[in-house]
């Protein structure tokens, strides 16, 4: 393979939602999608053999990233059609939440105030609790993700949620 088409692979598969990309500083960082693109018709085969190699697909994966040092575990990319302020609304606002998540997202969504992920069945129970790491509306929001329930101690999981425009999406 000559070195002009292995500089070109990543972006044909990019293109083709197999891989997602990432960017930080002068590095693009590529993490396997496992999900298939959008609009593909799903067979009960693939279905099944997604099944039954999913471990397999994991461990390719994590070999395949295991010398990149603050990356981040899992890389999921959506297109959605529609503007950066819809999307970010329909993150934050507890009412435009709810259908999608089954849980309303309750905060007021400033750098370092809590969140819950509070059941829609009138209970008021949070599912999940944390904090709002950094929140630039409309493009970038980080929070931590925990459940309410863990043992002190045990670090909480980092969200980020990244909105950009691409070719008429977000």
């Amino acid at each position: 393979m000559t070195r002009q088409s292995a500089t070109q692979h990543p972006g044909v598969l990019e293109a083709a939602n197999l891989v997602s990309a990432v960017r930080r500083g002068w590095q693009q960082l590529h993490y396997l999608n496992p999900v298939p693109p959008a609009g593909c018709a799903l067979t009960l085969d693939f279905e099944v053999r997604a099944a039954a190699s999913a471990l397999s697909l994991n461990a390719t994966k994590d070999k395949a990233e295991a010398d990149m040092d603050s990356k981040p575990t899992f890389v999921y990319v959506i297109y959605i059609e529609s503007t950066a302020e819809r999307v970010w609304q329909a993150l934050t606002d507890p009412e435009l939440a709810a259908p999608y998540w089954g849980h309303s997202n309750v905060s007021d969504w400033r750098q370092g105030s809590a969140w819950e992920h509070r059941r829609t069945d009138g209970s008021g129970v949070a599912d999940v609790v944390g904090t709002v790491v950094e929140s630039r509306p409309p493009t970038r929001l980080v929070a931590t993700w925990a459940d309410p329930g863990e043992q002190d101690g045990q670090e909480p999981s980092r969200v980020t949620f990244t909105i950009e425009p691409h070719e008429g999406t977000v």
